[in-house]
């Protein structure tokens, strides 16, 4: 964790920044002052063997980021930022709005006709992404 600000008895709590290590990558919780949350990318899904919130053998990233979250004493996910739609960014959104609500989705955008779509993996990412952004 990275902290802005000061600690300082009677002053507001800081700003938290968490830098988490998610399969090939990172996810990045930002926390602020007053509890706001911001998380930038979810990470891969889990192995697709049916997915049971704690289990440390599956699920690695959204487990890590709820670890992060639950360190933060955050509840729920106020922002997800999606930067880019691969499934190492968006693959583990599905098995992390199982385990706490996420209020608003950010992304650039349904991809164009020219980006990539011929990656299975990247498309059944999106699929899923878009069907919880669109609140189903």
């Amino acid at each position: 964790m990275f902290s802005v600000g000061s600690a300082k008895a009677g002053t507001p709590k800081s700003l938290q920044i968490y830098f988490i290590d998610v399969e090939g990558g990172q996810s990045t919780l930002v926390v602020t002052p007053d509890h706001h949350s911001l998380l930038i990318d979810t990470g891969f899904a889990g192995d697709g063997s049916g997915f049971r919130p704690g289990d440390p053998h599956q699920a690695r990233d959204a487990n890590r980021i709820m670890a992060a979250a639950h360190d933060a004493g955050i509840q729920q996910i106020d922002y997800l930022l999606i930067t880019h739609f691969h499934p190492d960014h968006d693959g583990g959104v599905t098995e992390l709005s199982e385990l706490m609500p996420i209020r608003v989705f950010i992304d650039h955008g349904d991809p164009s006709p020219e980006a990539e779509t011929t990656v299975p993996e990247t498309n059944a990412a999106f699929s899923a992404y878009s069907m919880l952004r669109r609140g189903g």
